[in-house]
């Protein structure tokens, strides 16, 4: 049987003490369970760490597995029961070392794989945070930190180019003081004419109606500052005339200059989004690439620092992997540190007759070299 090869059994013992084969197929399983754990971790990490296809990661994982195979079956061979207990200790000690560093290895992707939901979840949260400080460090790069600018000048020269929106023109200064001079005269010629009609009316001034002398006066200074508002106004237009043609042709000249000018703009606005785009997705790639077995350690390691129920989880469940990884090694001293098996002590016998038939096959061969030696030789004469 396969398994009663795993332990290490010798055949020819084991026929004389065939009580034993249920311990030793045991011990066969436990090995070949190791090896399988072995091999479905190595698959899930060649899996996970570099995506690499099942045709190349089962074979992988088979011949890892049927390494740890073989170095169960040696560690489980080669520890030899000794008469004392700490003899025992002694030898099996650096191999449990040997073990214990295997089962670590073999247990940690495996680990990875059960935590697998946690685990992407928190990769996810990782991506996200660190693409966002990346998008906020390009936002304060000193190449686009003028690109909001540029894009609200972009805008403005585009809308004028095409007629949507007016250049800003200054208020002209001669058109500013008439205006300014017209509402004073307005106002002062309301005053002047409410104050000969009140004087009219006799609601006012001397009390007396009629056209006195008072209201005439009161009247020729209305009609004065008439005659002034009235020129005013009409310089008031000429110069508004004169405004809006300027700034007609201002207009014309400012939009002419928009279409010149935009195609600039635009090509240097597109040149710095396409540059900041491309940053962005090779970051962005380059992030969302980064989920090998270090990010996923990473992510194991904040989540177990943060969460004590998972934190605990992930110690009770590391150690129980562990533990079933060195189980050869354990099983195998445990049975050497108690009583003798009826196969060992079997095994000793068998091996004690073996040792002394091959040293009498020995002194044997020694005394028939040494006979021979002692022959003399016969000399022929002729």
């Amino acid at each position: 049987m396969i398994l009663l090869t795993l332990s290490g059994a010798d055949r020819a013992t084991l026929v004389r003490c065939p009580s034993e084969t249920n311990r030793l197929v045991g011990v066969g399983g436990v090995v070949l369970t190791t090896a399988t754990m072995a091999a479905a971790s190595a698959m899930f990490a060649l899996r996970a760490g570099l995506s690499a296809p099942w045709v190349a990661v089962v074979p992988v994982g088979l011949l890892w597995g049927l390494a740890i195979l073989n170095l169960d079956r040696w560690l489980v061979v080669a520890a030899r029961r000794r008469e004392r207990w700490y003899q025992n200790l002694a030898i099996a000690l650096p191999r449990l070392v040997l073990a214990l560093v295997i089962g670590a290895v073999v247990s940690t992707p495996l680990v990875l794989w059960i935590f697998g939901p946690e685990i992407r979840a928190e990769l996810a949260a990782t991506q996200q945070h660190r693409l966002d400080e990346q998008r906020r460090a390009l936002d304060e790069d000193a190449r686009f930190t003028g690109l909001t600018a540029l894009e609200a000048e972009v805008a403005r020269l585009q809308g004028i180019a095409d007629g949507t929106s007016a250049p800003p023109v200054a208020e002209d200064p001669t058109v500013a003081r008439l205006a300014a001079e017209h509402a004073a005269l307005e106002q002062r010629y309301r005053e002047a004419r409410s104050a000969a009609t009140c004087e009219l009316d006799g609601a006012c001034g001397t009390g007396e109606r009629g056209a006195g002398p008072v209201y005439q006066r009161r009247q020729a200074d209305a009609d004065e500052l008439r005659a002034r508002l009235d020129d005013v106004t009409r310089r008031l237009d000429e110069a508004r005339a004169d405004a809006d043609a300027r700034a007609r042709s201002g207009a014309e000249a400012a939009r002419t200059s928009a279409v010149r000018d935009v195609a600039g703009a635009r090509a240097e606005l597109d040149r710095l989004r396409q540059l900041k785009r491309t940053e962005e997705e090779t970051v962005a790639s380059a992030v969302r690439a980064d989920t090998g077995l270090l990010a996923r350690l990473d992510a194991l390691g904040r989540l177990t620092g943060a969460r004590s129920s998972l934190r605990t989880a992930y110690l009770v469940l590391l150690l129980f992997i562990t533990t079933i990884e060195v189980l050869p090694v354990l099983v195998t001293f445990l049975t050497n540190a108690g009583e003798p098996t009826l196969y060992q002590r079997v095994l000793v016998r068998v091996e004690s007759t073996a040792l002394a038939a091959a040293e009498a096959d020995l002194e044997n061969e020694r005394r028939l070299r040494v006979r021979s030696m002692a022959v003399p030789r016969r000399v022929v004469h002729r």
